[in-house]
């Protein structure tokens, strides 16, 4: 099976190990009201959000972390969203917190806006652009409600992507590269 099907098979598709664990036969209903919670949270469509990495399969993907189980503790839920208006205010205050000699501000980083998408996750630092420290707050707010209304507490990351096309190619690379590790 190409590694295109194997993605919109197991990687894009509705069931999230997570929600199956947490809520059952309600998993389904739950993912879409989770993604109507941060659609409407980040102010965008919620068709543009997916759940991908440990929390979605229920062990991670990435050969250098060892395949190893979603830990209820340990593990964060990786959140995917297309939205290129997001994608170019994030990059944009990226841009200009490295300019600003932002110590945050990694190669990383500017590997990820190459493959058209930026990761936030709060960041710990007391150096940071006013920009940043009020999205720090925004997302702090977000994961507070994300976990009284679901009541979960593991941390989400969140990766902000141009386009679902740099969404599927990123993952699609990911399990190429997987299967070659196999």
């Amino acid at each position: 099976m190409p590694s295109e099907d194997i993605c919109d098979t197991h990687i894009f598709n509705s069931k999230v190990w997570l929600l199956e664990q947490r809520f059952g036969e309600h998993c389904f209903d739950k993912y879409d009201e989770l993604k109507r919670f941060f659609g409407r949270s980040l102010k965008t469509d919620p068709n543009e959000i997916a759940i991908v990495g440990s929390s979605k399969t229920g062990f991670s993907l990435t050969p250098d972390k060892n395949y190893r189980k979603f830990d209820n503790e340990k593990s964060d839920i990786d959140l995917v969203v297309v939205s290129q208006k997001l994608f170019d205010v994030f990059w944009e205050i990226l841009l200009q917190d490295y300019h600003a000699e932002g110590k945050h501000v990694s190669n990383q980083h500017m590997t990820n806006v190459f493959r058209k998408f930026v990761s936030f996750k709060p960041f710990n630092s007391k150096h940071l652009s006013k920009d940043i420290k009020v999205w720090n707050e925004e997302l702090g707010g977000i994961q507070s409600e994300f976990f009284t209304h679901f009541s979960i507490s593991n941390s989400v990351n969140y990766r902000i992507y141009q386009s679902w096309a740099a969404v599927k190619l990123y993952h699609t690379k990911g399990i190429t590269d997987l299967r070659k590790d196999i």
